[in-house]
C-alpha cells in the first residue's frame, strides 16, 4: 500500500504581567507500506517562565509523550509476498485465510495475526532558574528528572510457523534519569575585545530495569500475558538493572578580536561510576579560529 501520515498540532501562549507561557499537544499517525504497520504518537509540552524580578527568573518545562508503535518484520513480510506464485490462494472460499500453502506462508495473515507491538510513556520535568548578580554575571542553576515505561508483547501464532507452536514474549523498561547543574557565566566587551568565562558544576543519574519472560503452548491467541503460556523458556527469561552515577566540574575561558581572531579553552574534571582504574579524570582542550 502507499505509506501515509497524518499530523495535527495545536499550540497556545501568551504573556501576562511577569508571566509568560506556551502549551502545545501534537498527534502523529504513520502508516507503512505494509499493510498493518503503524507508529502513532501523543505529545504535550508545556513550559512556563515567570520573571519574579529585574534580576530573578524562573523556567518551568514538563513534557509528556505516548506513542504505540507495530513492529512488523518487514523484511519477512516481503520476502513472503514475492516467493509465491501469484496463482497461489490467500483465502478460502469462506474467506478464511490459507495459512500455509506447499509451505509457502501467507503475508497478509502474517502482517495482521502476528503480534510485535510496543508502548512508551515518556515524562520529563524541569525547573530552572537565572539570576543576574551582576551587570554581565548570571548565576543559572536547573534540576530536571525524566521517566520513561516501555512495554513490548510478542505473539507468534503456531498456525504462522512450521513447528505450529505459539511462542511469545513480554518485555518491559523503566528508565529514570535524574540531573542537576548549576554554572555562572561572565560575558565582557572591552572595545573591539570580547572575553567571557564559564564555570560550573553537574551531576547525573542513570537507573534502568530490564524485565523479558518467555514462553510457548499459549492457551489462547487472545492473551499476550505470559500467564498464558503452558511453558516457560528459562534461559530466556531474565530480569536485569544498571545504576550509574556521574559528576563534573567544567570552566570555559573564551577571546576574540573584532569577532575574527577567536580563542577558547574548555576544562573538565569528570568522575564516573564506570571509571574502574581512576574515578576521576581531568579532560582539558583548546581551539582557536581566524574569520577571514
Amino acid at each position: 500500500r502507499t505509506a501515509h501520515s497524518d499530523q495535527f498540532d495545536i499550540s497556545l501562549s501568551g504573556s501576562k504581567n511577569k508571566i509568560r507561557y506556551y502549551t502545545s499537544l501534537g498527534f502523529l499517525n504513520e502508516k507503512g507500506i505494509v499493510i498493518n504497520s503503524y507508529y502513532k504518537r501523543i505529545t504535550s509540552r508545556t513550559n512556563v517562565d515567570y520573571q519574579a524580578t529585574d534580576r530573578l527568573k524562573f523556567m518551568s518545562r514538563f513534557n509528556v509523550a505516548y506513542t504505540n508503535k507495530n513492529n512488523i518484520n518487514t523484511g519477512k513480510v516481503l520476502s513472503q509476498a514475492l516467493k509465491r506464485p501469484p496463482q497461489m490462494a490467500l483465502y478460502f472460499p469462506d474467506g478464511s485465510y490459507v495459512y500455509n500453502n506447499g509451505g509457502q506462508f501467507n503475508p497478509i495473515a502474517d502482517a495482521y495475526e502476528r503480534i510485535n507491538e510496543t508502548t512508551v510513556y515518556d515524562m520529563l520535568l524541569y525547573q530552572g532558574f537565572e539570576y543576574k548578580l551582576w551587570k554581565n554575571i548570571v548565576w543559572t542553576g536547573n534540576v530536571q528528572g525524566n521517566y520513561k515505561v516501555s512495554r513490548t508483547d510478542e505473539l507468534e501464532p503456531g498456525r504462522l510457523v512450521s513447528s505450529g507452536v505459539t511462542s511469545g514474549s513480554n518485555k518491559a523498561v523503566l528508565a529514570r534519569k535524574l540531573a542537576a547543574e548549576t554554572y555562572i557565566n561572565w560575558n565582557q566587551d572591552f572595545g573591539s575585545h570580547n572575553v567571557n568565562a564559564m564555570v560550573g558544576t553537574s551531576v547525573e543519574d542513570w537507573y534502568d530495569e530490564n524485565f523479558t519472560l518467555e514462553g510457548s503452548n499459549y492457551v489462547s491467541d487472545g492473551i499476550l500475558s505470559s500467564n498464558a503460556q503452558e511453558i516457560k523458556d528459562v534461559a530466556n527469561t531474565v530480569s536485569t538493572f544498571s545504576d550509574h552515577v556521574m559528576a563534573a566540574f567544567f570552566g570555559r575561558f573564551g577571546y576574540s578580536y573584532k569577532g575574527r581572531y577567536i580563542f577558547s579553552s574548555n576544562l573538565r574534571y569528570d568522575g564516573s561510576s564506570r571509571f574502574v582504574a581512576q574515578r576521576w579524570v581531568l579532560f582539558p582542550s583548546a581551539s582557536a579560529a581566524w574569520r577571514m
